[in-house]
């Protein structure tokens, strides 16, 4: 088992591709719509798991600003153009300025701002605390999260964005925190900590999806960290896993303002806009490589 930081694992990045195109499946409303959701909770997950890195300090604080939040300051500038010539608000201030900056000019950019917090907190609990430490309240923060899902959820979807995303997250955000530091577990406490959130939230899917959905992720997950890294060599889906931050940007505005204009629907549907995304920037990238991080 390597609950620890994996390294360009190929069955990692695989799963990032699935989680990826689960986000998109979900936003193009295909069918089973608690599955594609499972992808944002995979997507959140290895978005913590894969965060630790050599960099600390303001090193990090800046690696992880030019990473997350110079796409979401460029993407809030071209989706708040897309939504202006709909005649929309760019930013809804219904419920303040500072939630409406957050949520973004298109509701999925929440998560650039978020992850960039969330990364800084991860830094400074692996700092303050011992891995042991971080891996069992993690693991106790997300079983109590997945048992209370039929308590907190349906209220928080019933409040505004982003608050609402940022609800969701949570329980795979802890789950992705006990990663970190599972490491420096006993192999019966690696198994507990894996295992558990799970079966909370499977034990919750009849009350509220959200927990299935939950369960499915986190599954996901906990086996990608109990299986053995395959050796080194053989297959690669590299080269798409390195597309997947920028097809979660631009698929929204692939999704509205071209293909919902086509008669492809469901699965269809979100199989082309996953490919037509994967293209843009894969396309933007090959002309542009200098400034490939400055958006995807």
């Amino acid at each position: 088992m390597s609950p620890a930081l994996p390294t360009r694992r190929q069955d990692i990045e695989a799963v990032r591709v699935l989680a990826a195109f689960g986000i998109v499946w979900f936003h193009a409303h295909a069918p089973q719509l608690a599955l594609g959701y499972a992808g944002l909770v995979v997507f959140l997950v290895l978005s913590v798991w894969l965060s630790a890195g050599s960099r600390q300090g303001w090193a990090a604080v800046r690696q992880r600003a030019r990473r997350l939040l110079l796409p979401w300051a460029l993407w809030f500038v071209v989706y708040g153009w897309y939504v202006h010539t709909l005649r929309l608000p760019v930013v809804d201030t219904r419920h303040g300025l500072l939630a409406g900056v957050l949520a973004g000019s298109n509701i999925h950019l929440w998560y650039l701002p978020f992850m960039f917090a969330v990364l800084l907190l991860a830094d400074g609990l692996r700092r303050l605390l011992p891995a042991r430490g971080l891996a069992l309240g993690a693991g106790l923060l997300a079983t109590a999260l997945a048992l209370a899902i039929p308590l907190w959820r349906p209220h928080t979807l019933g409040s505004f964005y982003p608050l609402r995303q940022w609800a969701d997250a949570a329980l795979p955000v802890s789950y992705g925190l006990m990663l970190l530091g599972a490491g420096a577990l006993t192999p019966a406490q690696r198994t507990a900590a894996l295992a558990v959130p799970v079966l909370a939230a499977a034990l919750m899917a009849p009350l509220e999806s959200f927990g299935l959905t939950s369960a499915l992720g986190l599954g996901v997950c906990a086996w990608l960290a109990r299986r053995p890294a395959p050796a080194p060599g053989g297959w690669s889906v590299q080269w798409l896993s390195d597309l997947c931050m920028g097809i979660y940007l631009v698929h929204i505005l692939v999704l509205e303002a071209l293909l919902l204009r086509t008669p492809l629907r469901g699965a269809l549907l979100a199989v082309a806009v996953f490919a037509v995304s994967a293209l843009l920037v894969a396309g933007g990238r090959a002309l542009a490589p200098r400034w490939r991080g400055w958006w995807s």
